[in-house]
């Protein structure tokens, strides 16, 4: 079911797209936002399911594909490199499915090894020394260690806007 939501939602793209073209006939401007709302709408939902690069490549792949051939429908320019390039997108689309599930998990354990937990959904082992209960990445004696973050390199220095 999410994989034809997704699906119909990329192709949503297609519509918005199209009727962004003359986004001030009123008309238009409906079915844009129709078109926009439902495309994000069916992605967002597929989410919960589809891993969230997959679904987004996914459906990126599939809104410019139909777009592509919705224009050449149309009267734009359609030979035989834009059907090529249109089908390398369809290949890397397949392939991103097809590749789902393998490599590592973000803990960097192997998918096929799996992982083990604490029964907080955190990785055995991986408590805080503090005794926080935190995640060790987090706890507040490393924090301390490490210093000011990458986005913020003297937080002692900051200012309010307009001092």
């Amino acid at each position: 079911m999410h994989w034809i939501l997704l699906i119909l939602s990329g192709s949503l793209e297609a519509v918005w797209a199209h009727a962004l073209s003359d986004i001030l006939d009123p008309v238009n401007a409906i079915v844009f936002l129709l078109g926009l709302t439902g495309s994000v709408w069916g992605l967002q939902r597929a989410m919960k399911v589809i891993p969230m690069g997959t679904a987004y490549a996914i459906w990126v792949g599939v809104g410019a594909s139909v777009t592509a051939i919705w224009s050449g429908i149309e009267g734009e320019p359609f030979g035989p490199a834009k059907i090529a390039f249109l089908a390398l997108i369809m290949v890397g689309v397949i392939g991103l499915e097809l590749s789902r599930g393998k490599g590592t998990d973000p803990t960097g354990a192997s998918a096929a090894e799996g992982s083990a937990t604490d029964g907080s959904g955190s990785p055995a082992g991986a408590s805080a020394a503090d005794g926080s209960g935190a995640p060790a990445a987090f706890s507040s004696e490393d924090a301390t260690k490490r210093g000011p973050t990458r986005g913020d390199p003297d937080p002692g220095s900051r200012r309010g806007l307009g001092e």
